[in-house]
């Protein structure tokens, strides 16, 4: 379900779809529930300052000794923004409250630097419904996790893996559960939970720490400059914060505003090779497909004669439509909750082209609910409101797998770092948005740490980031690169586009590699990635090594053979 799941212009983390233990469920379920972002209008004039057409609850922010007051009407920005300095501990600013700014937060806090935190939102429990998609935090993310002490509660918000059942929903009305198929047995279990939930969760633990970093909410970068270097080449970053405009002096910058990331412009702006900051784009049979969520009660009837027949939280449901329906086939898929009052959401994701993208009205998206899914009572399944909402709404669609060349930049008198989707993006097809953002995080803390175990004597913030930075760049590169070439193979025909030929070669070669070649020569074959990736303890880039190994044996067998015929 992340989406990690991009919609243009998103800069979430994303996230997740699901793991390969769970990865058929996918197959059946629909797909993955995912993003589309409501924007506020901001305008800049020509005379510096800022309006915003969007009024806003009246709140007091504390800028280090000076409180600033929003309040709820309309009005200009000053002229002279507040200037925020940096005090004697180290001072980073982080650019996004996703999971990987919010992880990225707490793991520097945790080390003793002041923490700033921008983000685009209102509020940390505001309920987006077109972002009411679910993680899948596995093994990988579950390091983070228990470093902190969140696994416990993690699992009492989630639905474990391992302990869920599928409904597969019939357009006459038949329903048929099932248990997903384990293909990849893990050592502890991945978890279901729905976004708003797990950014909770690392708010609260943010908002518990001793040194707790400042979230500032309704806030976004503006821009930024750097002094020249005989000048100290400190960066001045520019933001605004409700109506006002600050500026910060961070030692760090960190860029966790996903795909579309300004803070990597700014890398690529500032360093002597751009390209080293321009993602390479891989192509991919889920590059570009386009989804849109609906939005259903907690307990919503699922036989339109059947009263009796209500869906339960806890359970994942696979909607099927009619096939002779006039708009053609089409599927809704709903993944489990823990929260018995949770809404429930159901994802449609379909190719760029389908005639579903043209609906205009709410009228006309509940006529073609009724057409495709006749074992739904739609008109009291779908109000009328979230059919509209449906209709008005953009939707998003999925990047193509992409990783960034470089992810840090030191500068003479600060740092940048990327983390999450503004180093590595990619569809939801494996389940890793989440869970490589906070691996990113884990390899930024690691690097971190050794730079500071490395010196006998204490030293700056400075000394410490030239060569903690450098470190992380050389482990986040591998990782970034890899996790994207995997996306870009691993389960890209689960939504069910391409022609019956693609589809059937990538399952046979899935088929050939994880039920045939590696459990007669496991020393020499491995299975797909898709299934490899569940092996956490693994990296990445050793998932991707053993899948290239597979290839390159496959195509050897294969030749050899040929020649052996011939």
């Amino acid at each position: 379900a992340d989406l990690h799941h991009h919609r243009p212009g998103s800069r979430r983390d994303g996230g997740d779809c699901n793991a390969m233990s769970t990865a058929m469920a996918a197959v059946v379920a629909g797909g993955l529930a995912m993003i589309s972002l409501t924007t506020r209008a901001v305008e800049l004039g020509t005379s510096g300052r800022m309006t915003t057409g969007i009024a806003g609850p009246p709140y007091n922010l504390r800028l280090g000794h000076q409180t600033v007051r929003r309040s709820s009407a309309p009005q200009l920005l000053a002229d002279a923004a507040v200037p925020v300095e940096s005090s004697s501990p180290p001072f980073a600013v982080v650019v996004g409250a996703g999971p990987a700014g919010l992880a990225v937060a707490i793991v520097l806090a945790e080390r003793g630097w002041n923490v700033t935190v921008l983000e685009k939102r209102l509020e940390s429990s505001m309920y987006e419904s077109q972002r009411a998609y679910l993680y899948l935090i596995d093994g990988r993310g579950q390091r983070f996790t228990d470093e902190f002490g969140l696994t416990d509660e993690l699992a009492s918000l989630s639905v474990s893996s391992e302990n869920y059942t599928i409904t597969r929903c019939k357009p006459d009305g038949s329903r048929e559960t099932v248990v997903p198929p384990i293909l990849e047995k893990t050592p502890k279990p991945s978890y279901w939970i729905p976004r708003q939930e797990f950014i909770a969760l690392l708010c609260r633990k943010a908002a518990s720490m001793p040194n707790a970093p400042r979230l500032l909410f309704d806030s976004e970068m503006l821009g930024a400059t750097r002094q020249p270097p005989l000048e100290g080449g400190r960066i001045e970053l520019r933001a605004r914060q409700g109506t006002q405009l600050v500026t910060f002096t961070p030692t760090l910058l960190v860029g966790a505003d996903g795909l579309r990331s300004k803070v990597r412009s700014l890398c690529a702006e500032w360093s002597a090779r751009p390209s080293a900051f321009s993602p390479v784009e891989l192509p991919s049979p889920s590059t570009g497909l386009k989804y849109k969520m609906l939005r259903l009660p907690p307990s919503f009837r699922l036989d339109a004669t059947d009263a009796s027949a209500v869906a339960e939280p806890r359970k994942a449901y696979a909607i099927y439509g009619d096939t002779r329906a006039p708009l053609g086939k089409a599927r809704l898929g709903l993944l489990p909750v823990a929260n018995p009052v949770y809404p429930r959401t159901a994802n449609v994701i379909l190719p760029p082209s389908h005639p579903v993208w043209g609906l205009a009205s709410g009228g006309e998206v509940k006529g073609w609910l009724k057409e495709t899914f006749p074992q739904l009572p739609v008109d009291e399944v779908i109000s009328d409101e979230e059919a509209e909402s449906f209709a008005q709404l953009d939707g998003g669609a999925f990047p193509a797998p992409c990783y960034s060349p470089e992810q840090q930049l030191l500068l003479p008198g600060a740092a940048v770092a990327l983390v999450g989707d503004s180093c590595h993006a990619f569809p939801p097809d494996i389940g890793q948005g989440v869970n490589s953002a906070l691996n990113d995080v884990r390899l930024f803390a690691a690097a971190l740490d050794a730079a500071r175990n490395a010196s006998a004597s204490p030293h700056g913030p400075k000394e410490m980031l030239e060569a903690a930075l450098p470190a992380y760049g050389r482990a986040a590169k591998k990782e970034a690169e890899a996790v994207a070439r995997i996306a870009q193979v691993g389960f890209p025909y689960q939504y069910n586009q391409g022609t019956a030929l693609e589809r059937g070669l990538w399952f046979a070669n899935f088929m050939l590699r994880t039920f045939v070649l590696s459990r007669f020569a496991p020393k020499l074959f491995s299975p797909a990635a898709i299934v490899l990736v569940q092996r956490s303890h693994l990296s990445y880039s050793e998932v991707w090594k053993l899948a290239g190994s597979t290839t390159r044996r496959i195509w050897t067998l294969a030749s050899s053979l040929l020649a052996v015929a011939v």
